[in-house]
């Protein structure tokens, strides 16, 4: 199993992070089947997903090697986008589905799964993928 651990990960982690949203939104909103797929919330899977290979990967070859490094690029490429990107657009997509509201125009619904992660949700992706990391290299 060991050899597809760097594919096992980020797929435990990601669930992990989906799986924690949807026990999260099961207290705010009831049962909501979207929110078992909806992009954003507490913690980041995206961050999460990365993560996991990162870490994996500086644990079982050393966080001084060049796979490491390109890895952890990615990551923090992925990290930015969620905190940066996709936030600003997913404020944007509310605000464009505010001012259609008030036009009287209806819009997709699919706009408000759109969005992006503070930096709360992103270190709870961080840590779920570092845990889950952690437990492959311990484990397998």
């Amino acid at each position: 199993m060991r050899q597809y651990e760097l594919l096992l990960a980020p797929i435990a982690a990601w669930l992990m992070a989906q799986g924690i949203k949807f026990v999260i939104s099961l207290r705010k909103d009831g049962l909501q089947f979207q929110d078992l797929y909806v992009s954003g919330g507490f913690p980041s899977s995206h961050t999460a997903f990365v993560i996991s290979v990162s870490s994996l990967i500086g644990l079982r070859g050393g966080f001084d090697q060049p796979l490491f490094a390109a890895m952890a690029t990615v990551s923090a490429l992925v990290i930015y986008d969620a905190v940066g990107v996709r936030r600003s657009s997913g404020e944007q997509a509310v605000a464009i589905k505010e001012l259609a509201d008030k036009a009287g125009k209806k819009l997709v619904s699919r706009m408000h799964g759109a969005k992006g992660h503070t930096p709360i949700e992103v270190l709870g992706g961080l840590a779920v993928g570092f845990v889950i990391a952690l437990v492959f290299y311990l484990l397998v």
